[in-house]
């Protein structure tokens, strides 16, 4: 995950020198694999020592084949490297042990990034090395490297070649013995992988650690701590009844924050010992949370690296999101201890092998989690639903744009200059969708079935997305190999949907409906559309489930029965009368038979998103599903998630019908409103269900779904239009009324219902807010210094972080901007020495909205300013991704009006950070990727930005990121 790439990953793959890229094609098996490694630190943050011993058996049938060690020069400064026969030599206390007269075997030299060992050796050898490492000098944090007062690794993908020359590689795997040594008073707590052996006291004040993991795992994996930390902690017995130390390390001052990620972790245990028979396999689990991290967190053995952020948690310092982004994080990284550890990849390129399963493991156990802790069963049902809109309205905001834009990949990358660039949305959240739609096709014994089936095959290997998905065929009697498909095609998806009435079998089709009494039959026809760039669907058809319902006007479940030639039929009945249609076809036909009411059914397709694809109705000429069939599903949908779908499209709707001048007057226009209305007041809705299902798309989503070419401008301007139009739909005194009847008072808990009532409150605060500054408002029912005052009280009563950033994010929609000035000074006093929740503060500047009417150069020249602030540091990734990047990322608009001056600053930022951490660099440079979809001026603007710093950087990252949105505008 920590980003660092080099040009000569030749033992991955061969690499076209000409243009640096690495191929899926082109994978060949490692000549050379290391079964046991040791290593020796003696850590210092200056100047830290790296003895190593690698036990290397040449697995290819050429004897004249080299071994090659992977090595970033630009981290390692080699001091020693020794090659010995393995037969004469022993390695014991972390010392050689070697025969009298036993001589070095082998020529030794340095070629690019690497070191290459040729001459006549033995099949098996030990490679010795002694290195030099400077971790306070390590800018990119991969791997050795300083933060705080402590010293932490990151290897994933490429960082143990920044400590050790190694075949570093994701197919090697080996089992590892550590020393740490380092001095007491600095570095009181030494950890590592796997279990600790021996602990003790040297001279001079120094101390050591000795750590072995007994499982083979590939060097991406390895870590280690050197710091000032205090446990939390807590023994837990396993299912099979062995007991187990779970641990969160933190620095001593933050740890009241480390209970909710210990619960977390306990939580995640429980979880997949029940749901999927997973048990820990190590004595110790432990969580470190680290101050400087570029990524989440890493799933090291036993040893997890966290970004502080997703594990200091108070109510105080944290709001409902973080909680949820904790335990779904702490889970995430813990059930990689199956799902990437034990069974990891065989190369990069099977990345979402490991992620994509992954993430569908914690999707589904926070999930559970939100379902467990429901009162009722229909709680429950919401809690799951507000899930899933949760996870899809991220892939829609974040991955169906990387579809169609220059970093545009499959689920499995076939080639790459810098794997670091496909950490992405396509291979995490996708790839997450693409096991979902397995889940669904072999139902949830099957799946379970198939992973058992999985692990028995494969722990303790690097295997690839073939070996998954066959194992899930196998497991389960059916023949996937098709479904493989979406694991190379590119894009997303279209399906084409269109329904017509038929007469009873044999008798003529008519455009009608049937008169009453006689027997309804409809025809749907699903067609998968050509649209995947370089993908021929006829030859090569995805398979894809389509979960799928109908309804009558009042929105009653229809039961039906679902046929298709050849295969059996499908019958629905029920609360919700759904099943699941699988379009394996370009072209497929469905016959759907049941008590169809007179005036038209409603078809509910691509229930519970079944399926990450695009649907295109037949019915409109704009492709959108019909008004009247959006409007009747909003209302009424039994389906939670297809209602929120519905609204969805609605809002996308409306506001490409509102006018130059902020007006709506769609025919339809009056409908929505007040269906938006009534489900804002029904109280037998959950709240945190009403808040997703009234809340407008965001902004990234509206774009992805404007026609080419976009003005981003625009697309704001209509937002905030929307926005006000929402407002002003509901009197003042309903949403009085509202705010009244949630309580939120009272100690802080955690759980579905409350969090529910403080978004629904956020939402109806924010709502007030923009009301207050309509012509319409007056002091009687809302006007803006009766909201403001309600604001300032609001603030002086808070007891937690979520309703202090309620009552700041609806200051920052007043019409006033002394009310938002006012808020945002309290909060930045109030949390001045904290580091992770000034980051929010920072942010909200960033992303500010014109609310106020602040022209575009005065938002811009703020963000710009506050970098300067004594607390923001750019060697922080987490503080350059809270204002620098979500500056360029979410707030588009205001960059793109701004003009020059803010390209201007783009381009420097990219450069500097290039330089520094070119993974931070690649994530900000990615931030234009769409510029060439933009109307001019913005594109040309943006475009030459791209241009100018193209030449100046230097890291694969950076690089290739500019050359593929380069590449896309020409």
């Amino acid at each position: 995950m920590a980003m660092t790439a080099s040009d000569s990953d030749k033992g991955l793959a061969n690499v076209d020198t000409q243009a640096g890229v690495v191929r899926l094609e082109d994978y060949q098996p490692p000549a050379w694999r290391v079964r046991e490694v040791v290593l020796d630190f003696r850590l210092d943050a200056k100047a830290t020592e790296v003895r190593a011993w690698l036990a290397c058996e040449r697995v290819a049938s050429d004897p004249s084949a080299s071994l090659r060690l992977d090595c970033d020069f630009s981290a390692v400064t080699l001091a020693e490297l020794t090659v010995w026969p393995a037969d004469r030599v022993a390695v014991r206390d972390f010392a050689r042990h070697a025969l009298a007269d036993t001589q070095p075997v082998g020529l030794v030299n340095r070629v690019q990034d690497a070191i290459e060992i040729t001459g006549t050796l033995p099949d098996r050898v030990w490679v010795e090395t002694r290195v030099q490492l400077n971790p306070s000098e390590n800018s990119a944090l991969s791997g050795l490297y300083q933060s705080a007062s402590g010293l932490f690794t990151q290897c994933e993908p490429e960082g143990f070649r920044r400590i050790v020359p190694f075949i570093d590689r994701p197919d090697v795997l080996a089992r590892y013995q550590v020393r740490l040594c380092a001095e007491k008073a600095r570095y009181p707590v030494l950890l590592a992988n796997g279990n600790l052996v021996a602990t003790g006291d040297l001279e001079n004040g120094w101390h050591f650690a000795v750590w072995h993991d007994p499982f083979p795992k590939p060097s991406y994996l390895f870590a280690l701590v050197a710091a000032d930390l205090v446990a939390t902690e807590k023994t837990v017995v396993r299912a099979d009844g062995r007991p187990a130390l779970l641990q969160v390390w933190t620095a001593a001052a933050h740890r009241d924050r480390a209970k909710w990620a210990l619960d977390s972790l306990e939580a995640a245990l429980r979880w997949d010992e029940r749901r999927f028979g997973r048990v820990l396999d190590l004595d110790r689990y432990m969580i470190v949370a680290v101050e400087d991290f570029n990524m989440g967190a890493m799933e090291n053995k036993g040893l997890n690296l966290f970004n502080a952020k997703y594990v200091l948690v108070t109510p105080e310092t944290a709001t409902d999101a973080d909680y949820a982004n904790v335990e779904a994080i702490v889970g995430h990284e813990y059930f990689h201890n199956w799902t990437g550890n034990r069974v990891t990849c065989r190369d990069w390129f099977q990345l979402t092998l490991k992620e994509g399963l992954t993430v569908f493991r914690d999707q589904e156990f926070s999930a559970d989690r939100l379902a467990e802790a429901a009162a009722t069963p229909e709680a429950a049902a919401s809690a799951r639903a507000v899930k899933r809109i949760d996870d899809v309205a991220v892939l829609k905001a974040v991955q169906f744009p990387e579809d169609d834009g220059p970093m545009r990949h499959p689920v499995r990358p076939r080639a790459y200059r810098a794997i670091d660039n496909f950490y992405t949305a396509t291979v995490y959240e996708k790839g997450a969708e693409v096991v979902r739609m397995l889940h669904t096709l072999v139902g949830e014994a099957g799946f379970r079935r198939g992973l058992d089936t999985y692990f028995e095959r494969h722990d303790g290997q690097a295997v690839t997305c073939e070996d998954f998905v066959a194992a899930i065929a196998d497991a389960n009697g059916r023949d996937l190999s098709q479904f493989l498909h979406w694991y190379d095609a590119a894009g997303t998806p279209e399906v084409v949907a269109h329904w017509r009435w038929v007469e009873t079998e044999g008798a003529a089709e008519t455009p009608e409906p049937l008169h009453h009494g006689a027997e309804k039959r409809v025809v749907l026809e699903l067609t998968l559309e050509q649209r995947l760039a370089g993908w021929d669907v006829a030859a090569k058809p995805l398979v894809i489930p389509v979960r799928m319902g109908w309804i009558d006007r009042s929105g009653r479940a229809l039961p039906f029965t679902a046929e298709s030639p050849g295969e059996a039929s499908l019958a629905a009945s029920g609360r919700d009368a759904s099943a699941v249609l699988v379009l394996d076809r370009p072209r497929k036909q469905w016959r759907i038979v049941g008590p169809m009411p007179e005036d038209d059914p409603v078809p509910s397709l691509l229930r519970g998103f079944s399926a990450p694809v695009r649907v295109r109705w037949a019915e409109t000429a704009d492709g959108r599903e019909p008004i009247a069939w959006l409007l009747r599903r909003f209302a009424h949908d039994p389906d939670p998630f297809n209602r929120w779908q519905a609204g969805e499209v609605l809002h996308l709707a409306a506001q490409g019908a509102i006018d130059d001048h902020g007006r709506f007057s769609a025919e339809w226009g009056s409908s929505f409103l007040n269906a938006w209305h009534a489900a804002l007041c029904d109280a037998s809705l959950d709240a945190n269900y009403r808040v997703r299902l009234l809340t407008p798309p965001s902004e990234a989503v509206v774009r992805d779904e404007t026609p080419r070419p976009v003005d981003p401008v625009a697309v704001r301007a209509r937002l905030l239009a929307w926005w006000r139009i929402l407002a002003q739909a509901i009197p003042a005194e309903t949403l009085w009324a509202l705010l009244e009847r949630q309580d939120t008072t009272g100690p802080y808990r955690f759980e579905p219902q409350a969090a529910g009532r403080r978004a629904l409150v956020a939402f109806v605060l924010k709502l007030l807010a923009i009301r207050s500054g309509s012509p319409m408002a007056s002091a009687a029912d809302g006007a803006a210094s009766a909201v403001a005052a309600h604001l300032s009280a609001r603030w002086h009563a808070a007891t937690n972080l979520s309703d202090r950033l309620a009552v700041l994010d609806a200051a920052l929609a007043h019409p006033d901007e002394a009310v938002a000035e006012s808020i945002l000074a309290a909060f930045a006093k109030h949390y001045e020495d904290d580091a992770i929740v000034f980051d929010k503060w920072l942010q909200r500047h960033a992303t500010r909205w014109a609310w106020q009417g602040q022209s575009p150069e005065t938002l811009f020249a703020r963000v710009r300013d506050l970098t300067h602030h004594p607390r923001f540091r750019w060697s922080n990734p987490n503080k350059v991704y809270a204002l620098v990047l979500a500056f360029f990322a979410h707030n588009l608009p205001v960059c793109a009006a701004t003009g020059e001056a803010a390209w201007a600053w783009w381009t420097d930022v990219v450069r500097t950070l290039d330089a520094r951490n070119p993974l931070v660099a690649a994530r900000i440079a990615r931030t234009l990727e769409h510029a060439a979809t933009w109307c001019e001026p913005y594109r040309s603007a943006a475009l030459a930005a791209v241009q100018h710093v193209a030449p100046m950087v230097r890291s694969n990252e950076v690089r290739e990121v500019l050359e593929r949105i380069l590449a896309t505008a020409r």
